[in-house]
């Protein structure tokens, strides 16, 4: 995914948790922070954490869903919300 409007919120889902919960203590810091540098700044991890740049890269497309479904509420919003009457 492109690099896109600042967002100031994103889905963390409990599988993200559950995930992290299996790494030692130094990778799921690491992991936490991948995902949240991602989702608020868009910055791919540079430096490999093991395990956590793994889990990170499979739930990468489900936080690009996530913010692009934000953005799109966002913009539908700005149009008037659904006509009266429906």
């Amino acid at each position: 995914m492109e690099k896109h409007e600042e967002v100031s919120q994103f889905y963390f889902f409990k599988s993200f948790f559950e995930s992290g919960e299996i790494l030692p203590d130094p990778e799921r810091l690491a992991f936490y922070d991948y995902i949240l540098r991602y989702a608020f700044n868009w910055e791919v991890p540079i430096e490999n954490k093991g395990s956590a740049v793994a889990l990170f890269t499979a739930i990468r497309p489900v936080i690009d869903r996530s913010i692009k479904r934000q953005i799109t509420s966002r913009e539908n919003g700005k149009k008037g919300g659904a006509p009266i009457g429906n």
